[in-house]
């Protein structure tokens, strides 16, 4: 999503949680649990959701509680994928050419339990992509220059030209896949701690209905330099949150680039930084708190860049407690969008102390905000909501660019000012970025 205030864009990031930050040393993946005891059994049934047949060769990626690869594989020709987990909680992430990815873009995958000596069933329908026929695909391999596959890296693929991104994360075998890529001239670049690329830039050409089989991305293992830093709470008691580098183009973090901070000196350590330029980001879960919106509003968010000549940086966040929101929105665990069925619903927060007005903002799945937020002279663009409201209805003033359309998933976010004037002074906290997703259905039925 996108928050545009004084001419600064901030998006809402891939909806996904990070606890740990792992040592990498065979691969930015954690490795599977498969073999080890006790176990149980993940089922995975994958079919077109217009006419139930099943779909082959779709992408299954399994994640482990720490968003880690545990497992990578495709579907069968009935469309079935089987795996065995270690007890736990797990996530996965569907994918396949001419049908969008589950969960999709922006959204948290949703998490199951395996139990010992059970089996665990999730059945995914995909539904076609708007542009079947008229995308392109690109796969290959990470591997180590004795051809050894490393599995967990990101793989982004970028037209300059036409700035277009597409992503994947290589799997076991270090086999990656990018679907539904459209049309033009990439270039290939890989991410992951402890690791880089030993070349230029692969370039690819990508044509409709067609695939590119990309050439081997070969990396090697680099330790490169690290990032520290402190984290100061602000107006609330000292707390864990994580910190995690983000791919600025494709919004996927890094991985192995994410941890915690240290809960009795307030540091935190990301080790091995590979060389490109990042999002760093602290507070990025649901956890009850946020980045200092108005530090975000005046100078952005960080951005951090690491040559392959670069020495450890580093970089201090300020944060504060979030503004909780009661209705419409998903749980703090379960990035499931609360389904509403009227054009314009009522959305409704927790008063926040020394909020002198508050302000509203509507995203809609591509991003852009439909309603509320901030103009480029830092004029809030809906009615003022003032410090005695807790709730507001969707385009109450008549002001939104467009209304919400049946189907469709949106996101709204709440800012608290301490200044009653309708430009804003002082931002001193917003609700959290993974929070006020909803999904309007005309007739209440998804």
């Amino acid at each position: 999503m996108i928050f545009n205030k004084g001419g600064y864009k901030m998006r809402f990031f891939r909806l996904t949680a990070f606890f740990v930050f792992v040592a990498i040393i065979a691969g930015c993946s954690s490795g599977g649990s498969h073999g080890s005891d006790p176990m149980g059994t993940l089922l995975v049934s994958i079919e077109d959701s217009a006419d139930n047949t099943a779909i082959s060769t779709a992408s299954v990626a399994v994640y482990d509680s720490s968003n880690l690869l545990v497992t990578k594989g495709a579907t069968d020709n009935s469309g079935e994928f089987e795996y065995s987990l270690s007890p736990g909680t797990y996530y996965i992430k569907v994918a396949a050419q001419g049908y969008l990815p589950v969960p999709p873009t922006n959204q948290e995958a949703l998490p199951f339990e395996i139990i010992d000596g059970q089996d665990t069933t999730q059945d995914v329908a995909l539904d076609e992509h708007p542009d079947a026929g008229n995308t392109g695909q690109i796969s290959g391999y990470v591997l180590t220059s004795d051809l050894v596959g490393v599995p967990g890296v990101l793989v982004v693929a970028k037209d300059e030209t036409l700035n277009l991104t597409a992503s994947a994360i290589s799997g076991p075998d270090g086999e990656y896949e990018l679907y539904n890529v459209n049309p033009g001239t990439y270039t290939l670049k890989v991410y992951c701690a402890g690791y880089r690329d030993t070349s230029d830039p692969y370039s690819v050409d990508v044509v409709a209905s067609g695939s590119y089989e990309a050439d081997d991305i070969e990396v090697v293992a680099y330790a490169n330099a690290d990032l520290s830093g402190h984290i100061s709470f602000l107006a609330v008691a000292n707390g864990i949150v994580d910190v995690t580098l983000i791919h600025p183009d494709t919004l996927d973090t890094i991985p192995g680039l994410s941890t915690e901070n240290d809960a009795s000196t307030n540091t935190y350590l990301l080790e091995a930084v590979p060389p490109g330029t990042y999002i760093a980001w602290a507070s990025f879960r649901n956890d009850g708190h946020v980045m200092d919106p108005d530090r975000i509003s005046k100078f952005g968010l960080p951005l951090i860049t690491y040559t392959t000549a670069s020495t450890d940086q580093e970089q201090d966040f300020e944060v504060t407690g979030a503004v909780s929101i009661d209705a419409p929105t998903n749980g703090a665990d379960l990035v499931v969008p609360e389904v509403v069925n009227t054009a314009t619903p009522t959305f409704t927060w927790v008063s926040y102390p020394s909020a002198k007005e508050y302000i509203i903002e509507v995203f809609n799945s591509k991003g852009e905000t439909i309603w509320g937020g901030f103009d480029s002279s830092n004029i809030v663009r809906h009615t003022q909501i003032g410090q005695q409201d807790d709730s507001a209805a969707f385009n109450f003033d008549g002001s939104a660019t467009y209304p919400l359309e049946d189907g469709e998933t949106y996101r709204w976010k709440v800012y608290a000012d301490d200044d009653a004037a309708v430009d804003v002074q002082n931002l001193i906290s917003s609700s959290e970025d993974q929070m006020g997703l909803f999904k309007y259905f005309q007739d209440s039925t998804p």
